[in-house]
């Protein structure tokens, strides 16, 4: 009898774990398209290769204190080693810390799912804005370095706050520039969001993110813009130029250029400077993730708008 009851609670206990860990919602994404709009040239001198950074799937699931979030890869994704990455002999395992090193993806997500209600920017260097029907409350930045991550957006929003408060008093006092140092530090804590509970077993990578942020676990319902930008590792603290050419703000990425290059990622258009450096994302079911980065207009100076997915509207 004692023995019927203990399997009895076995089975309760394995099928209460499987309902706890049970996805909250899963996007699948094309395969092969890990190519942004179907014009890019990877760096001449990386490792890269197409099919390498392709994403097939992003999951979400709850876990104590937050949420897990689950990316799956065509490919097993690629493993820092020991290899020195700068005159000192540093090597590249030392650097990234968190197993991975050759992508950075964002998640922008709109909680209240009001249109306009949210910020329609993204981060630095990804030249694209987000619909304003996802206009976003809360961003997920998994990046190979997530403290270099938070210092440099620090300095990008300390920057723009320094420069508007300047174009409208004519200079920045100490006491202003620390009242900017404070507001940018809240803002990134209650918006932004950098995982260091990172995990990459083959083709997979899982990052948790806690309750607090989000302001509870992930939800089905909630809207979610997901991209994918080729991390740069070298360049983390730059502002502004990169291999001698303007660029514009960079953030942890590699921008793009007409023609192939050795230090940046490529593309066959001439109207380099309006194209996204996104690699990959998840795009609504009906469209071209193509279409949608290709989707600027020179004559109107009108940007790529990147749409979002509802899972379960």
């Amino acid at each position: 009898m004692k023995r019927w009851i203990m399997l009895a609670l076995l089975c309760l206990i394995a099928t209460t774990t499987f309902a706890a860990n049970k996805a909250i919602f899963q996007l699948k994404d094309a395969r092969d398209d890990d190519h942004g709009d179907g014009t890019l040239i990877l760096p001449t001198t990386s490792e890269l290769r197409f099919g390498s950074l392709d994403m097939i799937s992003l999951s979400a699931t709850p876990e104590d204190g937050g949420t897990m979030f689950i990316v799956e890869f065509a490919r097993p994704i690629a493993r820092p080693d020991t290899r020195a990455i700068d005159a000192g002999g540093q090597m590249l395992e030392s650097v990234a810390r968190y197993g991975f090193y050759t992508f950075n993806i964002d998640i922008y997500i709109d909680r209240d799912r009001k249109s306009g209600s949210g910020f329609t920017g993204t981060l630095a260097g990804r030249n694209a804005t987000i619909d304003p029907d996802f206009a976003w409350e809360k961003m997920i930045c998994l990046t190979p370095l997530p403290a270099e991550a938070k210092g440099l957006l620090k300095k990008q929003i300390v920057k723009n706050l320094e420069e508007k408060l300047e174009a409208e008093k004519g200079r920045v006092d100490p006491e202003d520039a620390s009242k900017i140092s404070g507001q940018a530090s809240t803002d990134i804590e209650g918006s932004y969001f950098f995982p260091e509970r990172v995990r990459v077993n083959g083709r997979v990578i899982s990052f948790f993110v806690p309750a607090y942020f989000l302001g509870g676990t992930a939800e089905a319902g909630w809207g979610y813009v997901v991209l994918e930008t080729v991390a740069n590792l070298e360049n983390r603290i730059s502002i502004g130029n990169f291999g001698g050419a303007q660029t514009g703000d960079l953030f942890m990425n590699l921008p793009i250029a007409e023609g192939s290059w050795s230090d940046r990622l490529g593309t066959t258009r001439k109207e380099a400077k309006y194209l996204p450096p996104i690699i990959d994302m998840f795009v609504p079911e009906g469209k071209k993730q193509e279409d949608v980065l290709r989707n600027f207009n020179v004559n109107t100076k009108q940007g790529v708008v990147l749409p979002g997915i509802v899972p379960a509207p």
